[in-house]
């Protein structure tokens, strides 16, 4: 009887550690939504639309896809010689991992300037 009542109690508890680790794990994707929808908003509020899409319309199409495609090969050499650098320190990412990895070093260094990655 006394078995019976521990396992029931045990089950008991699991079942509130599962719910209780959904409830959290729903929780923080709402407030990743929340803020994230917040910094959109803000960044939103804050573009001179009028000015940006000015300087739109005066960019040369071709410069343009120039600068992307080397921007992409540029990212994709960055992220081999991490992916090197990461092996032969014995750290073994999937080059899919350091490529992502690579653009976000990128994406971080528009805004710290004199950074590198």
């Amino acid at each position: 009887m006394h078995l019976a009542i521990e396992n029931d109690l045990t089950e008991a508890t699991l079942r509130t550690i599962n719910l209780m680790s959904t409830t959290v794990h729903k929780l923080g994707f709402v407030l990743r939504c929340v803020f994230s929808a917040a910094l959109i908003a803000f960044v939103l509020r804050k573009v001179n639309w009028t000015e940006l899409f000015e300087i739109v319309h005066r960019i040369d199409a071709k410069w343009a896809l120039l600068g992307s495609a080397l921007t992409c090969l540029l990212v994709v050499g960055l992220a081999v010689r991490w992916h090197l650098f990461l092996a032969g320190k014995g750290i073994d990412l999937p080059f899919n991992i350091v490529f992502v990895l690579s653009w976000a070093g990128q994406f971080s260094c528009l805004e710290a300037q004199g950074e590198t990655s």
